[in-house]
């Protein structure tokens, strides 16, 4: 398989974005990670270090909560959205915390997409598949994804008896989902996996050399995914020493 073909392969499988999490999920992962670090900022690595997870097991959860609007992001730094957050974690009122949780469910493009597409309807049994034709959802998550949307709008109280009920908001909820939109990372929006921030990080081999990697590719040294390659360098390296050395002696 050439490289061109691979890519293409790889484009017709990511699916369109969605959050990972459930949305009463995503508020109780929002709840520890305030109890662990406060309202921020943070980076996912600092995350996943009070998780004592990979930054990888992390990143997606991340990710679903900018979905929610439950943490806002600017370049790779992450803090708790005060505006909508507080009004779940903190309300004034039994009806602030409703109001603010219904917000939290539109926010992600597809759930509010789904929500105005059935409301005052009742929610197709099919809705995976639905979900796989109209909305680009890879079809081996179609399930999942289909599932943790019911659960969600079941928990936000707009999904009754298998029915969407009619939902307030308007021209100005729909405004602060488009600028909520513009918040999440391009390749967030398009993979479902989202990729660690572009920072480096480097290794000094026994050879001496000094090999640097994007920090997306953490997970995979971690591992050993690169263990070959890496041996084969360093033994290639080392050996070029060695002869410059008898060469010298």
């Amino acid at each position: 398989m050439t490289d061109k073909t691979a890519e293409k392969q790889k484009e017709k499988t990511r699916s369109a974005a969605y959050p990972v999490l459930t949305l009463e999920g995503a508020i109780n992962f929002l709840k520890e990670m305030k109890d662990s670090l406060g309202k921020g900022p943070y980076s996912r690595e600092a995350v996943a270090a009070a998780f004592n997870k990979s930054a990888g097991h992390t990143a997606r959860k991340i990710a679903a909560l900018v979905h929610f609007g439950l943490l806002s992001r600017k370049g790779n730094v992450y803090a708790i959205n005060d505006e909508l957050a507080n009004r779940i974690l903190y309300p004034t009122s039994d009806e602030d915390r409703k109001q603010a949780v219904s917000e939290s469910l539109m926010r992600p493009k597809l759930y509010s997409q789904l929500i105005m597409k059935f409301s005052s309807q009742a929610l197709p049994l099919l809705l995976n598949n639905i979900l796989v034709r109209e909305f680009k959802i890879n079809e081996n998550v179609a399930s999942e994804v289909a599932s943790d949307f019911k659960q969600s709008a079941e928990f936000a109280g707009i999904l009754k008896n298998g029915v969407i009920t009619e939902t307030d908001g308007g021209t100005d909820l729909r405004e602060k989902i488009a600028d909520h939109d513009a918040e999440i990372p391009e390749q967030e929006a398009q993979d479902n996996t989202p990729k660690l921030p572009n920072s480096s990080l480097s290794v000094k081999l026994p050879s001496g050399i000094v090999i640097s990697y994007p920090s997306a590719l953490g997970y995979k040294f971690s591992i050993g995914y690169f263990a070959d390659q890496i041996k084969s360098l360093n033994d290639a390296v080392q050996n070029a020493l060695d002869e410059e050395t008898d060469k010298n002696a």
